[in-house]
């Protein structure tokens, strides 16, 4: 089927060029002797031009397919006069070989290679279409270029698009454009939805909320800045010379951290030596009382001041104490692989970050519970202000910046100003309200952060899960595993009701296209995976609480366990432990490679799609289960040594503000590129790694600027 839909698409880009040069030639409808003329002018340009010999040899043989079509009719009373003048001025210095014209049509797309192996973005030449600057016959200025994009849906793509870069005068607009390629596919009998986006020819300048984030940030980066230095320069050289021992306290205060924490990235902190009265370049021969006496004697806006110094945090961030493709066919094949069920499936990562704040707030809580003698003697009001202070300034920092000043820093072919402005505009106010899973989740801004919003709401209602698990533990686990179970039927249920996919199927673009070219997989797939382009699968399962929470509540009862079994010595025999991990390896590898079939097109069950979407996550939170219990206790080997190697611990440290900029740097570098790339894995791996290095770039200093500062002012007003 590929190869009969290829004339098409090529028809289409063809088409266009020569409706385009017609349409402002004249008013009337044009006959076919004219169009042949035109199609054989273009010819004779490109092959002047030396451009794109491939099409070259398809302009004649659809100057055979116009033959075949009644007389061109174009609706020129929609499209603008000053765009049709403008276009004419263009087509008579073509004919006189001006040599801004020829540049103008040379930036114009093209038939690229590789068309049948997927290859749907024709971007052009943006930078090119830019530098054009029309001239008259005196020299006088007509107008400049003007990079525009049509995206065409044609069904045959099914649900695939071809992106077509077009050099317009810069009166045109993306209505003009518009018109130009409807009349196209109504000349080739095809229709098709069009979406149209024309840059702009100079670079907008910032709106006043641009401004004004900008220059929060710039605050911000003035106090960091200040306070550093006055760190640097005042403070410390009084933290390293310590007075007369008379003068240093009796008794120390106590350590600022006196049981473990966590922070949000899930990690296990346990006391460090490396605290708030701690240098970056720290002198063995200081005093630590001395330090905690000098801080202990400043004035809290002082140290609040200085809880934005770099100098210092830094110390807390490096200490490593424990406290769009042109092969889109092929690669899809990729999918089919084994070794790529792990990138597929990664969806389950998300339900180990669940876990893990599930265990650590059961496991965290239950020791305060057990501390202060009950659940009723525990600050609740700090418990949720902790967590709310704890995500909420960096995510609306993060916010602020993706929606004001994101849309400023980048241009391209495939740039689109509006990026976060559409969903953005209207429910930015449910991201820090943690609901924007539930409020119109279909069209979220900053989509990738509905995870903060479940784990927000698991958050409030985890003391009615633990406090029975404190209260009658035997009571408190027949809660939790109803809970569990109630979320297990709830996903299976809506999965079979709705006809969903069994997990977030990056293999359903394959089975499309794998139409195209005969594989012969099931219409009944097909048609499950199909779905996702309507995004039933994320809206219904994917970001819904009642779909994620079964992983949490697995956490809940791994902390609850943890705890029962810290009070004594407990000890496993070793065909328990065998027994455990065996369990725990064939959980996981049966959650990752339980669709392995499915990617590679054998049809499956409605029953049994229902069902593993029903139980996947939770299978992969027991695994878990076991890996954290087995390390905790001992038995973790050198699984354990991996996971608790210490240069891990600084990037532990920066996970919640990478997770916040990471999708951000892909978006920049994906729209920023002026041409399709070539995937194979040395690519992707690459890709990867550059992007993961900017990411935690970034997350530094957006760490050091806000994230480091607000917590060390929260322990400073809260302690």
């Amino acid at each position: 089927m590929m190869m009969t839909m290829a004339p098409r698409v090529i028809a289409i880009a063809t088409a266009l060029l020569c409706i385009t040069i017609t349409t402002a030639e004249q008013q009337s409808p044009m006959h076919l002797p004219d169009i042949l003329q035109h199609v054989s002018r273009m010819q004779e340009v490109l092959s002047a031009d030396n451009i794109n010999s491939e099409l070259r040899n398809f302009t004649s043989h659809y100057s055979a397919l116009l033959n075949l079509q009644s007389p061109l009719r174009v609706a020129t009373h929609n499209l603008s006069v000053d765009c049709m003048n403008q276009t004419f001025k263009f087509l008579n210095n073509l004919r006189s070989g001006a040599p801004w014209a020829l540049s103008m049509l040379d930036a114009q797309a093209k038939i690229p290679s590789g068309v049948l192996n997927g290859n749907f973005l024709w971007p052009g030449n943006y930078e090119q279409c830019l530098s054009v600057r029309a001239l008259g016959a005196k020299n006088e200025s007509l107008f400049r270029g003007k990079y525009c994009s049509a995206q065409i849906f044609p069904p045959a793509l099914q649900g695939q698009f071809i992106t077509l870069g077009l050099c317009l005068p810069d009166i045109c607009d993306k209505d003009d454009l518009k018109v130009l390629v409807l009349a196209a596919l109504e000349e080739l009998k095809q229709q098709a939805p069009v979406t149209t986006n024309c840059q702009p020819v100079e670079a907008p300048s910032p709106d006043a909320a641009a401004i004004c984030v900008i220059c929060l940030l710039s605050l911000v980066a003035f106090i960091v800045l200040a306070a550093s230095l006055y760190d640097i320069l005042i403070y410390q050289p009084v933290l390293l010379c310590p007075p007369d021992e008379v003068l240093l306290p009796q008794t120390p205060p106590e350590p600022l951290l006196t049981e473990p924490s966590t922070n949000d990235a899930g990690q296990h902190r346990s006391t460090l030596d490396v605290t708030d009265y701690t240098p970056l370049l720290k002198r063995e021969d200081v005093a630590e009382e001395h330090a905690k006496f000098v801080q202990s004697n400043t004035s809290v806006a002082l140290r609040a001041f200085l809880a934005f110094s770099a100098y210092s945090n830094g110390a807390k961030l490096v200490s490593t104490r424990i406290t769009s493709e042109d092969n889109l066919v092929s690669f899809m094949s990729w999918l089919r692989d084994i070794s790529f069920q792990v990138i597929i499936n990664a969806s389950v990562s998300v339900d180990s970050f669940f876990f893990l704040s599930g265990t650590l707030v059961s496991y965290l809580l239950l020791r305060e519970m057990a501390k202060r003698e009950g659940p009723m003697k525990v600050s609740w009001l700090k418990f949720y202000f902790h967590r709310y202070w704890r995500l909420t300034p960096t995510l609306l920092i993060t916010l602020g910046f993706f929606i004001c000043v994101f849309p400023f820093m980048g241009e391209g072919p495939l740039w689109n100003p509006d990026i976060s402005g559409g969903p953005c505009h209207n429910s930015w106010w449910s991201v820090p309200l943690y609901i924007n899973n539930l409020y119109k989740p279909g069209i979220q801004c900053m989509v990738w952060v509905w995870y903060l919003a479940n784990d927000m709401q698991f958050f409030i209602i985890s003391p009615l899960l633990i406090i029975p698990l404190y209260k009658k533990p035997v009571l408190g686990v027949i809660c939790n595993v109803a809970v569990i179970a109630v979320s297990c039927v709830s996903t299976g249920v809506i999965t079979y009701i709705h006809s969903l996919p069994a997990d977030f199927p990056m293999f359903a673009v394959d089975v499309k296209l794998a139409q195209f070219v005969a594989s012969g997989l099931p219409e009944k797939l097909f048609s499950i995976l199909y779905r996702v382009c309507r995004t039933d699968f994320f809206n219904k399962i994917y970001v819904a609480p009642w779909c994620r929470i079964g992983a949490y509540v697995i956490g809940v009862l791994c902390g609850f366990t943890l705890y029962k079994t810290s009070t004594s010595s407990f000890k496993m025999h070793w065909s328990v432990v065998v027994a455990g991990w065996a369990a725990a390896v064939a959980l996981a590898l049966s959650a990752i490679y339980g669709l392995l079939n499915v990617s590679r097109g054998h049809m499956i069950s409605w029953e049994l799609n229902a069902f593993y979407s029903a139980v996947h996550r939770e299978v992969w939170a027991l695994a878990l289960f076991w890996l954290v219990f087995a390390c905790c206790r001992g038995y973790g080997g050198p699984v354990n040594a991996i996971l608790s190697w210490r240069p891990l611990v600084p990037l532990s440290r920066l996970t919640y503000c990478a997770y916040l900029v990471h999708p951000i740097v892909i978006q920049w570098y994906l729209l920023t590129m002026e041409t399709a790339f070539h995937l194979t894995h040395f690519t992707e791996a690459w890709y990867f790694v550059g992007n993961i290095g900017i990411t935690y770039a970034v997350a530094v200093v957006l760490s050091l600027a806000v994230e480091a500062p607000l917590i060390g002012i929260e322990k400073l007003f809260l302690r």
